[in-house]
């Protein structure tokens, strides 16, 4: 993980740790220096998880931290780097162990569900696909740009929103309407002509023994630069989220 005095720079420092416990400890005390400087620049910090025994094990020592008081919760917010596609209330998905494992106790220091943002689960969206749209269009809007995105939704599906929740509805509905998916606001509004994201100002990644990150698999197309990701429509970009249907770890179906 870089510095703190690295912001800014690309050069990494691989620190090594004895222990998992050692790890998270360190991992936490460099994300909360790094939120602390990052909201003295900015109005609002993003934040990227994962999921998987260290990521979540990572997340249990930040709700611990003594310093977890210090932070303006109401003006961070958290996204997924990749989920399963499976029904919300499915324990595998990312989502609901970091619910449970830090943002539920986040609520107690100020953080509005509404800024836990989530992908859609199997049993409100219609494919992977439109999960896939659905959070491209949900990161494009808090980077300033909410070009609208068609999302068909399934015959009598869940109005769950998709942004907030402990692993049910949101306490406060997200403005906005059009595709049916909660009030994400993803049927209307103008064009743009980019699509940029948020600045992930922390990003949580963990490797898995084959060297998979965020569920994309050494090897697999996704991950090779140019192939297998859609493009922007508009300007021929390449997409920020991707949509995996032949993943070697079940299910087969998820979102990177």
């Amino acid at each position: 993980m870089p510095k703190i005095n690295n912001i800014g720079e690309s050069t990494p420092t691989l620190v090594a740790h004895p222990t998992r416990e050692a790890l998270a400890a360190d991992a936490v005390g460099r994300i909360f220096d790094i939120l602390e400087h990052v909201l003295t620049e900015r109005t609002v910090a993003h934040v990227s998880l994962t999921g998987g025994t260290m990521g979540i094990a990572t997340l249990r020592a930040w709700a611990a931290s003594a310093r977890v008081k210090d932070i303006d919760w109401s003006r961070v917010h958290f996204w997924f780097s990749d989920e399963r596609f499976v029904p919300e209330r499915d324990a595998e998905r990312n989502d609901g162990q970091a619910i449970e494992a830090l943002l539920a106790d986040l609520t107690d220091y100020g953080f509005p569900v509404e800024n836990a943002h989530r992908i859609g689960p199997s049993d409100v969206m219609i494919d992977v696909e439109a999960a896939a749209e659905h959070y491209a269009y949900e990161m494009r809007k808090f980077a300033g740009s909410a070009d609208p995105v068609r999302v068909e939704m399934p015959e009598g599906a869940s109005e769950l929103p998709l942004v907030g929740g402990h692993g049910g509805a949101a306490d406060s509905e997200p403005s906005g309407g059009g595709c049916g998916c909660g009030g994400c606001g993803c049927g209307g509004g103008s064009g743009s002509d980019s699509w940029p994201v948020p600045v992930f100002d922390v990003t949580l990644l963990g490797m898995g023994p084959d060297g998979h990150i965020a569920s994309l698999f050494p090897g697999r197309q996704q991950v090779l630069l140019g192939t297998g990701l859609p493009e922007d429509p508009v300007d021929g970009a390449k997409a920020v989220t991707v949509m995996v249907k032949d993943s070697p770890k079940p299910p087969a179906s998820g979102f990177r």
